[in-house]
């Protein structure tokens, strides 16, 4: 393995845009990153850019290990959650700055897959949320918290003093949408 290159590693989060600069620069600076991070070996893939929208999907579910629903990605960029990249004949074309641009989005949502490189970053009521998922039972942990619903787990989320308290309580509002509301986040 070349120095510097870890398998499965998210990319380094420094590369932003910098005007002066020739946006072509960071469109090399991100598919270095990703080759540094190994992205095409995890894949098991030859690197190639642009990707289709599938591509990056797929690129970013198994190689970034973020859980992604097939044509989330698109709907992310299409409601202007991540930038749009270039259009080409009606179809996106990603290159290595949109996907970085994807890849920043879906870390800062959390949106992980519940085991891999970035367990370490879920929270214990995510992986409550997690297991009660994978086992089909949201609506038994959204019971187990008689008395708490929809209103206080936004307003425990706005005026909780603690990271931990502000995450707990956004996790019982996302169980609580789905067990009550059908709406998975």
């Amino acid at each position: 393995m070349t120095p510097g290159m870890t398998p499965n590693a998210p990319p380094p989060p420094f590369i932003v845009h910098d005007p002066r600069r020739d946006p072509q620069d960071d469109v090399a600076a991100c598919a270095e990153a990703f080759r540094r991070a190994m992205w095409w070996t995890v894949a098991d893939e030859p690197e190639r850019w642009p990707l289709s929208t599938d591509e990056a999907e797929h690129l970013l579910t198994v190689a970034g290990e973020y859980a992604l629903e097939p044509g989330e990605l698109f709907a992310l960029a299409a409601r202007g959650i991540i930038p749009k990249p270039a259009d080409e004949d009606g179809a996106m074309e990603w290159n290595a700055f949109d996907l970085m641009e994807a890849s920043r989005a879906l870390e800062s949502r959390r949106q992980w897959k519940p085991d891999g490189f970035h367990a370490f970053k879920i929270s214990a009521p995510e992986r409550v949320l997690h297991d009660a998922r994978r086992d089909g039972n949201v609506e038994e942990i959204v019971n187990a918290l008689a008395g708490f619903d929809l209103r206080q787990a936004l307003v425990s989320a706005v005026y909780s003093e603690s990271r931990e308290h502000r995450l707990a309580a956004v996790t019982m509002a996302f169980a609580i949408l789905e067990a009550e509301h059908g709406v998975r986040v």
